[in-house]
């Protein structure tokens, strides 16, 4: 069953733009766990302060009292930086941890409370209940550390929690990255197989099989005869376009399309054709014939014309509106068939090229005499070494 070339390309946008999904996710789950690595520390960081405060001691009255307030005052700051550090842990609002890991800072705030003022309480300057202040201290020390130790535990319990489901995520990704690798792969080689098909000529494009829909319709165009709707003879027998009626009676009906573009006619000649003939058959050089009208073809757009005007030239009229515009679009075609394989039934390859001959044809010239003009500036393309493409500049300077 035949499929369609589009719908591959959507869906290699669409699997990408997953991949690229995936991609952020872990990324962003990475970045991540810098938070859990944060609130960790700060932990880690508020137990130490808690020590110092502890360890202060009673022998200099002045100097612990100083360094119980600071230390304390750095307990809360640390305690703010905790906080924020817990709100920007997204993963754990995702998985619904936030909420306890809220719970878990309200009540370490309340027992740092208790803490500093038991440690105010016991380094002030009297000695009345000294024993009972002590034991009051320890109590909210011993709360607080096991809080905080509580807490170190949680987010490493999170953290677990986290890499477990990050683990399936990047699991999933790599698979998803090599199922879609071999997958896509082997329809961009299908896809390629066709469109190489379409290079090759006589009896070697029939036996090929055509599985994409893009492809199988180019290829009956380039094998279609003419129907019934189309004149026999407006139409070349041996290339299926134009002949040079058909292109007088095409260009007549086009011509007014695009009235303020430039009209540019190229004349091409295959070079060399003649000689080519000699030594190959006249069934491969009439398959030449019908695949160099074919590639110039791909290039036609709604108001160009283009057709087989002489056994070995093909003639082609372009709507553009700049003439910088006509003269690469005409380059492109004569690159087009430079840079085509044309395999020889005999062995090897062939290699074809056109000369061309590019003239701007003006308003009061006729058409006859835009393609005689043109025909002539093809000469000057082929005593200038041919495989290019000549304009009247070049054409003026020989004389």
């Amino acid at each position: 069953m035949k499929f369609s070339i589009l719908n591959v390309f959507k869906n290699i946008k669409f699997f990408f733009a997953v991949m690229t999904a995936f991609l952020i996710l872990i990324s962003l789950i990475e970045l991540n766990q810098y938070s859990s690595y944060e609130k960790t520390k700060q932990l880690e960081e508020q137990k130490a302060l808690v020590n110092k405060i502890y360890k202060l001691g009673r022998s200099d009255l002045d100097y612990s009292i100083i360094n119980s307030e600071g230390l304390g005052a750095q307990l809360k700051t640390n305690l703010i930086f905790l906080t924020s550090t817990t709100a920007d842990d997204f993963l754990s609002k995702a998985l619904g941890l936030n909420h306890e890991n809220k719970n878990y800072i309200q009540e370490l705030s309340l027992l740092e409370d208790t803490y500093i003022s038991k440690a105010n309480s016991y380094y002030q300057k009297k000695d009345e209940n000294l024993s009972q202040r002590l034991s009051e201290l320890t109590i909210a020390k011993i709360a607080l550390l096991n809080q905080l130790n509580e807490m170190i535990a949680n987010n490493l319990d999170d953290d677990y929690k986290k890499f477990s489901i990050t683990q399936w995520i990047v699991y999933a990704t790599l698979f998803l990255m090599l199922a879609g690798a071999l997958f896509y792969s082997k329809k961009l080689t299908v896809i390629y197989n066709d469109i190489k098909s379409l290079f090759s000529i006589g009896s070697e494009r029939s036996s090929e099989l055509i599985v994409t829909k893009e492809v199988d319709a180019i290829k009956m165009r380039m094998v279609r005869k003419p129907t019934l709707s189309q004149n026999p003879s407006m139409i070349d027998p041996v290339t299926g376009i134009k002949n040079y009626k058909g292109m007088i009676q095409s260009y007549a009906e086009k011509k007014g399309l695009k009235e303020n573009n430039y009209t540019a006619v190229c004349v091409f000649e295959i070079d060399n054709f003649k000689e080519y003939e000699k030594t190959l058959s006249k069934e491969y050089t009439q398959s030449v014939l019908k695949k160099i009208s074919f590639i110039l073809s791909l290039y036609e757009q709604p108001t160009d014309v283009i057709a087989r005007i002489e056994y070995d030239q093909f003639a082609v009229i372009l709507s553009r509106d700049t003439k910088t515009k006509s003269f690469d679009d005409c380059e492109a075609m004569r690159k087009s068939i430079e840079e085509t394989v044309f395999n020889n039934p005999q062995g090897g390859t062939v290699a074809f090229t056109l000369s061309g001959g590019l003239f701007i044809k003006p308003n009061n010239k006729s058409l006859d005499d835009a393609i005689k003009q043109a025909k002539e500036i093809l000469q000057t393309a082929k005593i200038a070494g041919k495989n290019r493409i000549a304009k009247i500049r070049e054409h003026a300077e020989r004389f």
